[in-house]
Parts: C-alpha cells; structure tokens; sequence
C-alpha cells in the first residue's frame, strides 16, 4: 500500500500544472475598477433578488430597486458612472433598505437602537434608512458578489432590531 501512495504522488508530480512545475503561484482574480449595470444585476439577482426598475438619474448616477421575498426593497444607486445603459460603469455604489413607522419619533428611536457597525443609519421623517457605501477600487466580481449577498444579511438585521418578530411569528410592532 505505501508504495502505491508513493507511485500515485509521484504521476501526480510528475504530471502537474506548468505553474506548479515552475514553482509560479496562480494569477489572482482580477480586480475592478468599476460595476456595470449589468454586474449590479447580475450580483442582485444571484443574492435572490428580482430588479424591479433601473432609473438613470440626473447627474448621470442610476438607482436600481431590487425586490427580494422578504418583502424589504434594496436600493443600489450606482455612482461617479459613465456610459449608458447595461454597460453603464460606476466606480462606487450605495446599497440601502428603509424602514418606515408610524411618526418620527418612532423612526428616531428605532435609529437610537440600531448597533451595527458596518451598517450606518439615518433617520429620515418617518423612516430609517439603513445604507453602506462601497468603492468597487480593486475588488474582485467575487468581493462584489458577497457584498451584495451581506448587505441582504445585515439588512434582516436591522429588521430584527426595528421591527423584531415574537415567539408566535408576528411582528412585535404592529
């Protein structure tokens, strides 16, 4: 048996990559310098979204509004863009949900309670909003991708905190 181990890790010696023949490490994933329209699609959708609308703003900034089955809408607004359509290219994004309660007194408090750090939060009249702000500078499609996925998370989250559910399944604020 030890000499088949050894036969077998010497073929696969023997048979390796031209990488690992040279001693090169592998090439890293690309980094980008921006997120098109299309990619921010792409990432909401894998993350278990549905893009409802894709507005183009006035100052050449877009904003996307993503449905996902909590119920909760994500906004993604593509900024310091060029170009046009799903090719349109933005080099930094941000990401947010909002909360909306009955006055702003509500609104503030549920601001007050909210702990995330990575998240921040803003009381606006009667809502919270609840955002990240991201430069794409270098990140990898694969970096994109999860944060996407984890501004999801960290929204569910905030609901939890703003509008927490009881033990029976209904929500505590009504």
């Amino acid at each position: 048996m030890k000499h088949v181990r050894m036969i077998v890790a010497l073929i696969a010696m023997i048979s390796g990559s031209a990488s690992a023949q040279t001693n090169e490490a592998p090439a890293p994933p690309e980094g980008l310098s921006h997120m098109t329209v299309a990619q921010a699609r792409s990432f909401a959708e894998a993350a278990g979204g549905t893009v409802r609308q894709v507005e183009d703003l006035d100052d050449g900034d877009y904003e996307m509004t993503i449905d996902y089955p909590d119920g909760i809408p994500v906004y993604v607004r593509g900024a310091n863009c060029t170009g046009a359509g799903e090719a349109k290219r933005c080099s930094e994004f941000e990401s947010s949900a909002y909360f909306g309660f009955d006055s702003e007194a509500e609104a503030l408090a549920a601001e007050h309670a909210m702990d995330i750090i990575w998240l921040s939060d803003k009381q606006i009249d009667d809502q919270l909003k609840v955002w990240r702000y991201e430069f794409v500078a270098g990140a990898t499609a694969a970096h994109l991708s999860a944060t996407f996925r984890t501004f999801l998370e960290t929204v569910w989250a905030a609901q939890e905190i703003v509008d927490p559910v009881s033990p029976d399944g209904e929500a505590a604020r009504s």
